[in-house]
């Protein structure tokens, strides 16, 4: 499982445990994110089928109270006053938790913030109930983080994460909230309190939220642990081997922390190393270089050393983990060969970590000094190339963005402005256009908002009545009329998540393995497209998806494939039934035309309204289910051309 450190956003958290006869006592404990790299169990089977079975619950104060004929015993985990009882975690980057008004505000954190219950003695690791209520003050990415014990081992319920729509439970068959199959994507809205309510038994996870009522059904069990150990081994694990495995899966989640305490120590490195060399390679007036060289040689030791004492753990922790494998695994001893050098290797490491620090007081340089004897031949080829008297580059510039804009460039060969270059349509238009964008500071946005305020970009695409301009011009080089473009590969995806609810707003942060844009919120800017990073998808091959070896201009290809995607394929079945949901309007006729409004921002048109009822009257005679006709409905508005199309 791989998860990147991200934002708890800052919240405003009430927290109540409660539990009946069968529910004991109740725990929240708030856990480093970085451990649950190393949850190498499968901890949970899901049952697919009970979501549809589970009855709707509304989670009010007064529910809770009275959910169940028998006693009821709740127990507070927050007084509603301090601290007692909780602990701040020591995440890197963590923000400021305090308590204001009876609630417990956990601030913004660079890396992540969190709390931790400190009263092991009262918390169960099964049978019990646990509510708590959350309030997203601002931010836009894990509104609210809760990891609780599921027997031996714990689970994380997460919400808002991964862009702030993704909703789910980590870790489930070694995968987290943003990658297995309780994941759901759902807006969370700022200054809005919900309620969550979970409840853990030796059979079941259930977790529940309200406005949204019931949300995500899962089946665990502690045995289903070992029967999994038991599977992979193909032999049963005898009961001293199978706590030794539960121990061993249970001992990788201390690693976090010193992982966590090593990489802010390389940070801290990295950041005094480039002091340092900045100060050597400027000679800054006042800069003490030898104080700095010391601090900087200071900070590479310390991290040099957690990280090897780090890479000690983690080698060991796996080495444990072979050793209680049993003796019929074809890959025991191979793992054990292989684990014993990383521990060998990484015992190594830290003996000349620390040699060297006997030896050598001498920081280790970032880089080359280099400023001395550089040419200055780099330097001189960016002032070039930047130069305003040097006119290809702006106009090089203005074509690429006028062709994003008007679907054809000024220039047809966009990659060649040579010789054997095709001479522009509009040679004075390119030259004003180059000279504007020099003359405001190569202001890429003033060039943007120059283009698509202007006459020709507001023309519409109609040729009718246009019969003499066809006639004349009929590749719409003069520009009479707005040249129709079919929407990127990446621009498809992500109208169909904005549609459905799922597209995450989150600006910056970390870039995604572009495996997985199927099943994340993120925009498609953050997905990494190269071989190693898995390549484009299935989806976005059909939609001619970018090429490294034709960079400077997209093809574009029309084929039945791409229409089949648009009506068969995983993303937009789960995609269409969201944004028929999402569509609150009753009765055919409304839904029409809010769906025609919201996913073709445009009015429909009388026959199409004929067409569409026609449509819906026969597939509520076939499907005998209004919901899943409107789904159909909302997939042929994905289909038609003036989806796909910019017009």
């Amino acid at each position: 499982m791989k998860t990147t450190p991200s934002l708890i956003l800052a919240s405003l958290l009430i927290l109540c445990m409660a539990g009946c006869e069968q529910f004991s006592q109740f725990q929240l404990n708030e856990r480093n994110q970085a451990a649950k790299e190393y949850d190498q169990l499968k901890l949970f089977n899901q049952d697919t089928n009970a979501l549809a079975n589970l009855p709707k619950v509304e989670i009010t104060p007064k529910a809770i109270k009275n959910h169940a004929t028998n006693k009821v015993s709740w127990i507070p985990l927050f007084n509603g006053k301090d601290l007692t009882g909780w602990e701040e975690t020591d995440y890197a980057g963590r923000g400021k938790v305090v308590v204001k008004n009876g609630e417990l505000h956990i601030e913004n954190g660079l890396v992540i913030t969190g709390v931790n219950f400190t009263n092991k003695t009262i918390l169960p690791k099964t049978n019990y109930e646990i509510t708590y209520q959350a309030k997203k003050v601002n931010g836009s990415d894990f509104f609210a983080l809760l990891t609780f014990p599921v027997g031996e081992k714990h689970a994380s319920f997460v919400t808002g994460g991964w862009g702030g729509a993704v909703t789910g439970v980590s870790s489930i068959n070694s995968m987290d909230a943003s990658e297995n199959n309780t994941t759901i994507y759902l807006k969370y809205n700022k200054d809005q309190w919900y309620t969550f309510r979970l409840r853990v038994t030796p059979e079941n996870l259930s977790v529940w939220m309200n406005p949204r009522e019931h949300l995500i059904p899962i089946k665990a069990t502690v045995a289903s642990i070992v029967k999994e150990y038991q599977e992979e081994a193909g032999k049963k694990l005898t009961a001293k081997q199978a706590e030794a495995a539960l121990a061993a899966a249970s001992s990788g989640t201390e690693l976090a922390r010193p992982g966590v305490e090593a990489n802010r120590l390389k940070l801290a490195s990295l950041q005094a190393t480039v002091a340092v060399d900045n100060a050597r390679r400027v000679k800054a007036a006042g800069a003490n270089i030898e104080k700095l060289a010391r601090e900087a040689y200071r900070r590479q030791l310390a991290s040099g050393l957690a990280m090897a004492q780090w890479q000690i753990q983690e080698a060991g922790y796996e080495l444990g983990r072979a050793r209680v494998l049993p003796d019929t695994d074809k890959q025991k001893a191979a793992r054990i060969k292989q684990y014993e050098q990383q521990l060998a290797t990484a015992k190594k490491q830290k003996q000349d970590t620390q040699a060297k620090a006997a030896e050598s007081a001498d920081y280790a340089l970032m880089s080359r000094v280099t400023s001395q004897r550089s040419t200055g031949r780099r330097a001189s080829l960016a002032r070039f190339i930047s130069d305003p008297r040097n006119p290809l580059t702006p106009r090089v510039a203005v074509n690429h963005i006028w062709l994003r804009h008007f679907h054809a460039p000024l220039v047809e060969t966009v990659y060649d402005f040579g010789r054997n270059g095709k001479p522009p349509t509009h040679p004075a238009l390119l030259d004003w256009l180059a000279v504007e964008l020099v003359e405001n500071g190569w202001s890429m946005k003033r060039l943007h908002r120059l283009m698509v305020s202007s006459r020709a970009y507001q023309l519409g695409d109609s040729s009718s009545g246009q019969a003499s301009n066809i006639e004349r011009d009929k590749d719409n080089r003069w520009l009479w009329r707005r040249n129709r473009g079919r929407m990127e590969a990446e621009v498809i995806r992500d109208s169909v998540l904005f549609l459905a609810g799922r597209l995450g707003p989150t600006i910056g942060g970390q870039v995604l393995l572009n495996t997985r844009a199927m099943s994340t919120g993120r925009r498609s800017l953050y997905y990494e497209v190269y071989p190693e990073a898995g390549g484009n998808t299935a989806f976005a091959e059909l939609f001619d998806p970018p090429d490294p070896g034709e960079c400077f201009r997209r093809s574009t290809t029309v084929v039945p494939q791409q229409a089949l995607a648009l009506s068969n394929s995983e993303l937009i079945h789960s995609a269409s039934a969201e944004t028929a949901a999402r569509i609150r309007a009753t009765g055919a006729e409304a839904f029409i035309v809010a769906a025609f409004v919201e996913i073709l921002s445009r009015p429909v048109t009388r026959v199409e309204m004929a067409a569409c009822l026609a449509f819906w009257k026969r597939q509520a005679g076939e499907l005998k289910n209004e919901e899943r006709v409107r789904e159909s409905l909302v997939r042929v508005l994905f289909n038609h051309n003036d989806f796909v199309t910019i017009r």
